[in-house]
């Protein structure tokens, strides 16, 4: 078994958890983002179709390379997961061994 040994674990792939992890991944911060489901933002993936999701948060300034705008659901999930795919073909912050179960179940 291999273990790694990570400065930050990010708990939850939804907003804030794919917020956290670019930024780290920016400042070079050894990271692990750990999510239960096998997709990304999995609350938001349970809102009805078509439903308006919020934007960045209005007072906090974001320190992130994650793009996070209003708008559907479905547009807003393909975006994040198109920002993660990028990313790691890239390799700038995502493994893609690990990612890969996430991109394949990835359903709008």
């Amino acid at each position: 078994m291999i273990e790694n040994i990570y400065d930050i674990a990010v708990i939850g792939a939804g907003p804030g958890g794919l917020s956290a992890a670019a930024h780290a991944a920016e400042l070079g911060v050894s990271h692990v983002l750990l999510e239960s489901s096998p997709k990304i933002a999995n609350t938001i993936q349970k809102y009805q179709k078509g439903k308006h999701v919020m934007a960045g948060p209005g007072v906090l300034p974001l320190r992130s390379p994650m793009e996070f705008d209003a708008g559907k659901r479905e547009a807003i999930l393909e975006g994040w997961l198109d920002q993660l795919c990028t990313a790691v073909e890239d390799e700038d912050f995502f493994d893609p061994y690990c990612f890969a179960d996430i991109m394949q179940s990835a359903t709008f």
